[in-house]
């Protein structure tokens, strides 16, 4: 009789085990990392705006995490005087993103421009892999940051790579972070 018992505490304890390995593995995560252009890339869709700060944010438009990169980009957009384009990519071109609620939630952000991103065009002109993706150019057209602005997959609140967002704006310096998300690409492309 004990020895069944501890055979079902042992199975018990290494299931959550197993059940936290997964979900920590899962959360932190990180994404494959963008190769953006140093210098922004002459486009159709995007226009380098030359008197502040440009974000280029990329969104899968079915990505859990999105919703808290909108919300901390929200914290961000307060502390700052930018230029906003955030860029959909068009999964399904029978998909009506407009009735989707991350769709609303960035189209009431005042600043933001919008823009779907039909077969991958801006995502690829950008070298961008991951959604939750965020490109700072200053207004002469460097790179000044590269990453995500959460601290993993859907997580909010304060945290170093946001700090390093505001901190490139501010001093022009480059940085870097890491990016939690879904990929933007199909294996095809």
């Amino acid at each position: 009789m004990h020895k069944r018992i501890y055979i079902y505490v042992f199975v018990w304890l290494n299931l959550i085990l197993a059940s936290i390995y997964y979900m920590s593995n899962y959360m932190f995560k990180e994404s494959v990392e963008s190769q953006a252009p140093s210098v922004f890339p002459a486009n159709n869709w995007v226009k380098l705006n030359t008197r502040k700060n440009n974000l280029v944010l990329f969104l899968h438009p079915h990505c859990p995490c999105s919703f808290a990169t909108v919300n901390e980009l929200k914290r961000v957009l307060a502390r700052t005087d930018v230029d906003l384009s955030v860029v959909f990519i068009d999964l399904d071109k029978s998909y009506d993103l407009s009735r989707q609620e991350l769709f609303k939630q960035v189209s009431q952000i005042k600043a933001a421009k919008i823009i779907i991103d039909k077969n991958n065009v801006m995502t690829k002109a950008f070298k961008v892999y991951t959604s939750g993706t965020i490109l700072a150019y200053n207004k002469d057209g460097g790179l000044i940051f590269q990453g995500g602005i959460t601290a993993g997959r859907g997580e909010e609140g304060d945290n170093l790579a946001k700090n390093k967002l505001v901190q490139s704006l501010k001093c022009q310096k480059m940085s870097q972070a890491q990016v939690f998300g879904c990929s933007l690409l199909d294996s095809k492309d």
